[in-house]
């Protein structure tokens, strides 16, 4: 009774196994306990019946009985206990790789739908990009036509022409500078972290955006901590989230009357806070709890996925984007990222 009642139990917790996990072999594994406990069964019946003796030497049909239970169980649950285990082991495998392949694919397709977002925002701020070029490249048109004027004119002052040509290179240089912030951004990272200076980088940031700054007439105010604020990451993903917050702020304080964006960098024990706080009306409730959310926007041109990039770069820097309504008014944005080691 008592062997019967353990196969019983073991066919039933392989059943379970086979069920919940299937595994083929936990299937086996039930079949022969379960003929084991059906092979028992009938030699316990003959014996309440009175066909047979309670008696472990047993002849003829009860002999077979118990010689092909302890055969059923010993080898063949054997053999099956060890392939329940091979099987397991090969699906545990199987499973990692599935999901470590979803993970690489999950990234690759993230860093896809971000290289667009770049290029979206950069087609959106052609304009800009235009204006700002426009600039030194007259001035260096002007620069080198007052030269090739002098010079046509046998009128030369070597000092008007030497002005002339640093002014020339002032403006190729900050023609050069502007191409390399936009090849820096729209070009695809490559994960390269390095120590990032974030009063240096929010700076940057708003160079890019310089002529939506002043066509929205917007005013910025900086607050720094005294200490070095250094963060370890990738430099273009970070200007990304900056980007992406700068460009929320500036369109959501449209048609208000008092345009201005305060920007404060702290370093707060092993941490480094950016608070960007604008002017405009805030976050509305019914949308508020929406807002980060991947392809979740208000704006009839958005993707939906910038702030949502921007948390998910965040995450992957070990820090954090948050987005909230200001107590005096206006949207509250933080990021928070560990500070470089140093």
């Amino acid at each position: 009774m008592f062997y019967l009642l353990a196969f019983i139990y073991i066919a039933h917790l392989s059943a379970r196994i086979s069920m919940e996990h299937g595994l083929k072999n936990a299937r086996t594994l039930a079949v022969i306990y379960g003929a084991g406990a059906l092979f028992l069964c009938i030699r316990i019946l003959r014996i309440v019946f009175g066909y047979t003796e309670p008696d472990a030497a047993a002849q003829g049909i009860d002999s077979f009985l118990l010689v092909f239970s302890g055969v059923m169980v010993s080898v063949l649950g054997s053999f099956a206990f060890v392939g329940l285990f091979v099987e397991r082991a090969v699906k545990r495998e199987v499973l990692v790789t599935e999901e470590r392949v979803r993970q690489e694919e999950s990234a690759r397709l993230g860093e896809q739908i971000a290289q667009l977002e770049r290029q979206r925002t950069l087609g959106a701020m052609s304009y800009s990009f235009a204006h700002e070029l426009s600039q030194p490249l007259t001035a260096i048109l002007m620069d080198t036509h007052a030269i090739k004027s002098s010079l046509a004119a046998n009128q030369l002052n070597v000092n008007e022409i030497k002005e002339s040509i640093e002014d020339v290179e002032r403006s190729a240089n900050r023609t050069v500078q502007l191409v390399d912030r936009i090849r820096s951004f729209v070009r695809p990272t490559q994960g390269d972290y390095e120590d990032v200076d974030m009063k240096a980088l929010v700076h940057d940031v708003q160079h890019l955006l310089a002529h939506d700054i002043h066509a929205q007439n917007v005013q910025f105010e900086w607050d720094f901590d005294d200490s070095a604020c250094l963060v370890r990451g990738d430099k273009i993903q970070l200007s990304q989230i900056v980007l992406n917050v700068y460009r929320n702020a500036i369109q959501a304080m449209v048609g208000a009357d008092v345009r201005k964006i305060s920007v404060s960098l702290d370093r707060e024990d092993q941490r480094v806070v950016l608070h960007v706080h604008d002017s405009g009306s805030g976050l509305d409730d019914a949308v508020k709890d929406h807002v980060g959310q991947p392809f979740f926007t208000t704006k009839r041109e958005g993707l939906g996925v910038g702030l949502s990039i921007s948390k998910t770069i965040a995450d992957m820097h070990s820090g954090s984007l948050a987005i909230t309504n200001a107590v005096d008014g206006g949207a509250l944005v933080e990021l928070n990222l560990p500070a470089a080691n140093r």
